[in-house]
């Protein structure tokens, strides 16, 4: 003899209370320019290419691929080391005041920079504390905005779009979604309060 166990998922028996007189209203879903275009520039930001900077300076804005090592009272100390590092020029992931003096150097050169760490740092021994990082620039990166061709939609692969104004009616269409989404589970949260 064989025995089946079947599990059935069913539809769960639901109580309904008080449901008139709530006065509960979905409010309508709008969705503004500057909302799609702000989409747009984080979608385009993603898809830019990274050119190598063969003449000039760190600018702004650049990733500079350094090397560096840290040094406090002429000893270098533990997690301040790093080679071929990606640094972003106006990410403000380093000290302050570090990024700012990798500004202008060149491919190839070399530099002392030196930085106060904040009050508030992590590490204890470094709190407040003066330091100097030995810093070369090996290469230079610069941001090249991908340009809203052909190309740029096949590397995007939505399917069906396949222009600037398609793409604006695809963002339109995903910001309106999750407002609907975050407006109903706010509406069914105010009912179930209302309601008890």
């Amino acid at each position: 003899g064989v025995e089946f166990v079947f599990t059935i998922t069913t539809m769960p028996n639901v109580e309904i209370k008080k449901y008139k007189g709530l006065n509960i209203k979905k409010p309508k879903v709008e969705v503004k320019e500057e909302e799609i275009e702000h989409e747009m520039g984080h979608l385009i930001e993603r898809f830019t290419e990274l050119v190598i900077k063969e003449d000039g300076s760190v600018e702004e804005g650049n990733i500079a691929i350094i090397d560096f090592e840290g040094f406090k009272d002429g000893e270098a100390f533990e997690g301040g080391k790093a080679e071929n590092y990606s640094l972003e020029i106006g990410s403000n992931t380093f000290i302050p005041g570090f990024e700012d003096q990798v500004i202008n150097m060149k491919k190839g050169e070399e530099k002392d920079i030196k930085v106060t760490f904040p009050e508030d740092y992590h590490q204890e021994d470094l709190k407040g504390q003066e330091v100097t990082f030995k810093v070369k620039v090996h290469e230079i990166k610069e941001k090249k905005a991908r340009k809203l061709d052909e190309e740029f939609f096949e590397d995007l692969g939505l399917e069906g779009v396949d222009s600037e104004e398609k793409l604006k009616e695809e963002i339109k269409e995903n910001i309106k979604a999750s407002k609907e989404r975050e407006i109903e589970d706010k509406f069914v949260e105010d009912i179930d309060r209302k309601s008890v």
